[in-house]
């Protein structure tokens, strides 16, 4: 497995952090000076159909209502759980039930689920993450 790329996303509410963008873009300026114009910023993973997420509230843990199996690349059991993105584009919550995700990236659902979740819990951490992207597809053509 040396060879394979792993590549995670996750996002926790942006409420909960107390440190403002223009604070950062400050802090960063400071540091890097001219080689900030360097830095390349990815944009987020918006959420797709069949992907797989995982939802956790701090102190609650798994918020899963129904669980897949995360399988890997030789078809064995990753041993990990997910929520997957139905393909109404919704996903199924203990509490609060099923939740519109499509479209979204994952803090701005974790901000979503955060107002969803204030109404049963006092101000709950909602953390999200990427398991597994099933959404994006790419098909590669051609003669070596």
């Amino acid at each position: 497995m040396s060879g394979d790329n792993i590549v995670a996303f996750a996002a926790q509410s942006t409420t909960d952090v107390p440190v403002s963008v223009a604070q950062k873009n400050s802090a960063l300026q400071e540091l890097l000076g001219a080689d900030m114009n360097k830095m390349q910023q990815d944009e987020e993973y918006v959420i797709g159909h069949g992907d797989i997420l995982s939802i956790g509230l701090y102190e609650e843990g798994d918020m899963a209502a129904t669980t897949a199996l995360q399988q890997t690349g030789d078809g064995a059991s990753g041993g990990q759980t997910g929520i997957p993105v139905m393909m109404d584009g919704r996903i199924s919550l203990k509490d609060i039930g099923d939740v519109e995700v499509v479209g979204l990236t994952l803090a701005e659902l974790s901000d979503y689920l955060k107002k969803l979740y204030s109404t049963i819990y006092d101000n709950p951490i909602v953390i999200t993450t990427l398991l597994q992207s099933n959404s994006l597809r790419y098909t590669v053509m051609g003669r070596s």
